[in-house]
């Protein structure tokens, strides 16, 4: 018998990204303040070149902070690990707030037309599951047992 097993690799950092993956959260203190902490940023003084350099590496440091916890937050909306704040709406208009960042899916069509598209949608489940109630409810008053 043949097993599938010679393909498996271990990884360290797989085992540890399910215990520790955070999806851009930080684990210690407090959610961060983006917009509030690149102004401050960018309101340091740069008139001589040592001020720009602190300044540029300051930038650069919440700017790099930014894109790991959007990306990671991202993930965790993809893979649905984040609740919607929004969860009685259609599901093509959840919107996510993950660590002071909000997050929601693009939306190629007119949002009008997607509105329709989702209550007739929810519309026709209906009228589906009514008319396999009638359907089976004229069966058994025939004495047809579905």
């Amino acid at each position: 018998m043949d097993f599938f097993w010679s393909d498996h690799k271990p990884d360290a950092a797989r085992a540890e990204d399910a215990l520790t993956l955070s999806y851009g959260i930080e684990l210690i203190g407090m959610q961060r303040d983006w917009n509030e902490e690149l102004q401050s940023c960018r309101e340091f003084p740069h008139s001589t070149p040592q001020e720009r350099i602190l300044r540029d590496r300051a930038l650069y440091k919440v700017t790099s902070d930014f894109v790991d916890a959007a990306i990671k937050g991202a993930i965790g909306v993809i893979s649905r690990c984040i609740p919607p704040i929004n969860p009685t709406d259609p599901e093509c208009f959840h919107m996510y707030v993950h660590n002071n960042i909000f997050f929601s899916f693009a939306v190629d069509s007119d949002v009008e037309q997607l509105s329709k598209k989702c209550n007739s949608d929810t519309c026709s489940k209906i009228e589906n599951t009514s008319s396999s109630i009638k359907s089976s409810e004229k069966a058994t008053a025939n004495g047809v047992k579905l």
